[in-house]
């Protein structure tokens, strides 16, 4: 069990009111909303200034990064482990597809910039997405890339676990990976229940060593969301499911 100082908010933008719906939830906030072009895309050399400034002398072992579009900050978590690891990413989104410009990562392209850049990273597991998922990944990454239909987590999740070579896991969890029924996002969603995963968190830390894991997916609030939904209710909605996953994170790493 991980105790409150270990768990790290990143602050990325005024207009996030994700600090909000995890109160009491982390003991540390870094405040990033100086930085600029960080929002869906981010050059490699801002990703390398967010990188200095966290703490040197401590690893943290559950972030919360905020809005999705802000997912890419994973990369510079796994690059502060010191062992080998599978990454397994909960996320409707196959966020491996090719980005045109080498000098930036996305939101949608920071698992083939992991591959590039995280030698320790042995294998991703994506759990939610399909390979095309309306993107395209390079043929040279799929010896590295396993995608696991969400359909067929809560039956197989012994047979996920086989896929895990390393002793050590990092779990990257997108909010969107969950029914609209459930919480609320900005991105089209998968059908899936909180129950499931949960219960797919616990197998797998339980299987494996869980060094560490970060969740993002958190709703940004637009004229579209103002229109669409209720901020009172959609935000207790919020409060609840991240509890949920902060109680089985905590309990695990």
């Amino acid at each position: 069990m991980i105790f409150m100082e270990n768990i790290t908010f990143f602050h990325m933008s005024e207009k996030d009111f994700s600090n909000k719906i995890y109160k009491d939830l982390y003991s540390k906030k870094i405040d990033l909303c100086d930085l600029k072009e960080t929002y869906t895309m981010c050059p490699l050399d801002v990703l390398e200034e967010i990188e200095k400034r966290l703490p040197t002398h401590q690893r943290d072992y559950l972030y919360y990064l905020g809005n999705g579009n802000y997912h890419y900050l994973t990369l510079v978590l796994l690059s502060r482990l010191s062992e080998p690891f599978t990454l397994i990413t909960f996320d409707h989104h196959n966020d491996a597809g090719d980005f045109p410009f080498l000098e930036m990562t996305s939101c949608g392209s920071w698992i083939q910039t992991a591959v590039d850049r995280v030698p320790l990273m042995e294998r991703v597991i994506i759990i939610g997405a399909d390979s095309q998922n309306g993107k395209k990944t390079k043929e040279n990454y799929s010896s590295q890339l396993f995608f696991v239909s969400d359909t067929k987590v809560p039956e197989n999740l012994q047979e996920i676990s086989l896929l895990i070579k390393t002793k050590n896991i990092y779990m990257s969890i997108d909010r969107d990976y969950l029914s609209k029924e459930v919480v609320q996002t900005n991105w089209d969603q998968g059908d899936n229940q909180l129950s499931d995963l949960l219960k797919a968190i616990r197998f797998l830390a339980n299987h494996h060593t869980l060094v560490g894991a970060d969740v993002c997916g958190d709703i940004v609030w637009d004229y579209q969301t103002l229109n669409q939904l209720t901020m009172q209710a959609t935000m207790q909605q919020s409060i609840q499911v991240n509890k949920k996953i902060f109680e089985t994170l905590t309990n695990v790493l």
